[in-house]
This record gives C-alpha cells, sequence and structure tokens, in this order.
C-alpha cells in the first residue's frame, strides 16, 4: 500500500513539473510563447500583456494577469490575479488579488479579497486585513491590524465605521 501512494506521488508530481514552462515572453494575449492555460516557473515578461495560469517566480511587464494564483514578485503598471498570491506585488496603477494577498501589496489603487501583511496605496480596499493599510483611503471588512490614512473604514464597526488618520483593530 505505501509503495502505491509512493509512485502515486512521484507520478504526480513528475506530472506537474512537466507541465510548468521555466520561462514567457508575452506581446499580447494571445500573441505569447506559452498558452494562457499554461503555469509559469520562473520568469514572464509581458510587453503589453500577459496572460498564463499560475505563475511561480518573477512576473514583469506592463499589464500583468494570472487566472490562477501566483507566488514570488509582480512587477508593472496595472496585475491581476483571480486566485491568490504571496509575495511582492507592485504596480504603478492598479494592483488586484481577488482571493487572499500573503506579503506586501502597493500601487495607487489596491484591492484584494483579504490580506495578511502590507497594503500601500492612495486607495486600498481589502476584505479582511492582518496587518497594516497605509494609504489616503483605506477601506477593509474586518481589521486586526492597523489602518493610517486621511479616512480609514472598517465595514465591521457598526458604531464608527469611518476614522480619520488612524485605525486599530483587535
Amino acid at each position: 500500500m505505501n509503495r502505491v501512494f509512493v509512485a502515486a506521488v512521484c507520478v504526480v508530481g513528475a506530472a506537474r513539473l512537466a507541465l510548468a514552462e521555466p520561462f514567457q515572453l508575452a506581446v499580447w494575449d494571445p500573441v505569447q510563447l506559452r498558452p494562457a492555460a499554461a503555469d509559469i516557473e520562473g520568469l514572464r515578461l509581458s510587453l503589453f500583456y500577459g496572460r498564463n495560469h499560475d505563475l511561480l517566480g518573477l512576473d514583469a511587464g506592463l499589464v500583468n494577469r494570472l487566472d490562477g494564483s501566483g507566488t514570488g514578485i509582480q512587477y508593472g503598471a496595472a496585475n491581476h490575479v483571480a486566485g491568490s498570491f504571496t509575495g511582492l506585488q507592485e504596480a504603478w496603477l492598479y494592483s488586484a488579488t481577488e482571493g487572499s494577498l500573503t506579503g506586501i501589496q502597493s500601487a495607487c489603487l489596491t484591492r484584494c479579497g483579504s490580506l495578511t501583511g502590507i497594503e500601500l496605496g492612495v486607495v486600498n480596499w481589502a476584505g479582511s486585513v492582518q496587518g497594516l493599510q497605509l494609504g489616503l483611503y483605506n477601506r477593509c471588512s474586518g481589521l486586526h491590524g492597523l489602518q493610517i490614512g486621511l479616512l480609514n473604514h472598517d465595514a465591521s464597526d457598526s458604531r464608527l465605521p469611518i476614522l480619520p488618520l488612524l485605525r486599530w483593530g483587535r
């Protein structure tokens, strides 16, 4: 029984490695080396718009999109991750992770489903926050940390949902 389990784990692991691509160069999806459904484990460079499923590594370009999740560094004018992201997500204009973000997210406008880490921007918008939001306007639906900004909004606080300058949560 143990041999069958070990063999199954080895086959699944080998299949996963075989499916991941080490490099992606994209001009505009679908004009890219690898198809959008491919996973990238290494480096993805997007001249204008790159799209892939999962990424483990460095993602740099003008507009970066992941239909799955990412781990590593994502840098561009705009980033969008449909799943979760772990690492540094940095953009000049807009950075969004629909699922959970663990690490640092920075842009003029940041948005994530839940945050464990730091969000830096002019406008920061997150679901639950465990960490720090630093910007002019910070919004969350549950704060376990600190918001520093001109306006700080915690939708879960029915008594004082908006506070100026500083808000801390349990």
